[in-house]
């Protein structure tokens, strides 16, 4: 529970000092920006781009001698509701390689925990400030791209896109279908 206190506080800081949201209703993508967000959430569309993000270092995964880095992959943020997407990563170049393709979907809490793996995601959804349930069907996390953004003698930065969908019922026992595309730039050490 402290983790999940500290990762809300660090978001919300970081937040406000990275991110511009928009609803959107035109099929404008920021995909040319290192960092961005494109989301449908019961069918209306946001966007979210920032000049940087955040992660959280040193985590265990489902591979034990190895540690992980929880690194924003984007956040909506609208009158109505709070979407926030991370991607799990291994922190050493190697592991970067042959690692597209589909992966899982969890919530945050999830991804803190030594049964997730490189790649995987956590999607958390917010209604008018209540949580929302990640359904555990109909699961999508697909890894489109990775590739170098830069490099230099001890890291390399890489570009890392996806794709994802997912369902969340709210406090009223009502779906609501969440999807999106992501850019965000995970630091891996040589």
């Amino acid at each position: 529970m402290k983790k999940g206190a500290f990762l809300l506080t660090s978001i919300i800081f970081f937040s406000s000092l990275f991110i511009s949201c928009s609803k959107s209703d035109s099929s404008t993508s920021t995909s040319n920006s290192q960092y961005h967000l494109d989301a449908t959430i019961n069918g209306s569309k946001f966007s979210w781009q920032s000049i940087g993000t955040f992660s959280f270092d040193m985590n265990d995964g489902c591979v034990a001698n190895k540690k992980y880095i929880l690194t924003n992959a984007g956040q909506i943020t609208s009158a109505q509701y709070n979407l926030d997407v991370m991607v799990k990563t291994y922190r050493t170049a190697a592991d970067f390689v042959a690692s597209t393709g589909a992966h899982s979907v969890r919530s945050s809490d999830a991804l803190y925990s030594s049964s997730t793996c490189n790649f995987d995601i956590s999607v958390d959804l917010d209604q008018n400030g209540s949580s929302c349930t990640l359904q555990t069907t109909s699961l999508v996390n697909n890894i489109t791209s990775i590739s170098k953004a830069s490099e230099n003698s001890t890291y390399v930065r890489y570009a890392v896109s996806g794709s994802f969908s997912c369902n969340f019922k709210n406090s009223s026992n009502v779906l609501i279908p969440v999807s999106g595309i992501f850019t965000t730039q995970v630091t891996a050490f040589k």
